[in-house]
């Protein structure tokens, strides 16, 4: 049976743990202090996002689309997508749509969308379900997420 030197050992490890580390760095986008919202299409234009949970109005106005829920449904349909909530209630309806809020205010569900001018939208953000209630509190409208609009004027 043949050994292996700890030295040798040691330096298998280490370039195994190179490679699967650039990998990961590499897909995550971490490589070099990057973060992955820099890749994201339009990340180097102006007025547009780099983030995947963020739209600028710019953005939403280039769809060349009516409305502001047709815009989500082109740009980022996964925020209208419906959440399962677990509520301990037996009947009580396990799927959850987001919130809509408008600087800040509960706004509505998702049909308030359709009332929001493209034109006023500064930027909307999605929020998950924690991430909203550490903005509105433990009691907020909040259960699958938040589409938050901020409009110009507010």
């Amino acid at each position: 049976m043949r050994s292996i030197s700890t030295k040798s050992l040691l330096v298998c490890l280490a370039s195994v743990a190179v490679a699967v580390c650039s990998t990961g760095c590499v897909t995550s986008g971490t490589a070099a202090g990057l973060h992955a919202e820099q890749f994201s299409p339009g990340g180097d234009l102006p007025g547009y996002s780099r983030a995947s949970d963020v739209i600028g109005g710019q953005e939403l106005r280039a769809t060349g689309v009516a409305s502001t829920s047709d815009a989500l449904h082109r740009l980022r349909p996964e925020f209208l997508r419906t959440t399962r909530v677990i509520t301990g209630v037996p009947d009580a309806d396990p799927m959850t749509a987001p919130s809509v809020y408008v600087n800040g205010k509960y706004a509505g569900e998702l049909n308030a969308l359709e009332l929001i001018p493209l034109a006023v939208i500064e930027e909307i953000r999605f929020l998950r379900p924690s991430q909203a209630k550490d903005s509105w509190g433990a009691y907020c409208r909040c259960g699958g997420g938040v589409i938050h609009i901020r409009t110009k004027q507010g």
